[in-house]
C-alpha cells in the first residue's frame, strides 16, 4: 500500500476579492484530502490566510499545490511528514509509533 503525507499546508491570499473564488473552487476540487481548514482574514496588511491540514500520497499534494500556484496573488508553503499507510507504524512492528 503506498504512503501517504501528513501536515500543513499554509496559503497566503493577497487581493482575496479577486482571487477568493478561484481559491474556493481549488479547494472544493481537492477536498478529499483536507481533513482540516481555518481561514483568517489580516485586513491590517491585506492579506488572507488559510491552514490545511492535509492527508495524500505525493502526486495528489503535488497536484493540489500546482492549481493553487496558478493562482495570481497567491503564496504556498507546506510541512508535510511521510506516514505508513498500513498502520501508522515507522519502526515497522506494528505498534502505532512515530519513531
Amino acid at each position: 500500500m503506498e504512503n501517504t503525507h501528513v501536515g500543513l499546508i499554509g496559503i497566503v491570499v493577497k487581493n482575496r476579492e479577486c482571487t477568493a473564488s478561484k481559491v474556493n473552487q481549488v479547494l472544493s476540487d481537492h477536498a478529499h484530502i483536507i481533513v482540516g481548514r481555518m481561514g483568517v482574514p489580516y485586513d491590517q496588511r491585506k492579506v488572507s490566510f488559510i491552514s490545511l491540514m492535509i492527508d495524500a500520497n505525493q502526486e495528489q499534494i503535488k497536484d493540489f499545490e500546482n492549481d493553487l500556484a496558478g493562482i495570481l496573488g497567491i503564496s504556498v508553503s507546506s510541512n508535510l511528514v511521510e506516514i505508513p499507510k498500513e498502520d501508522g507504524c515507522d519502526c515497522g512492528c506494528g505498534c502505532g509509533c512515530m519513531n
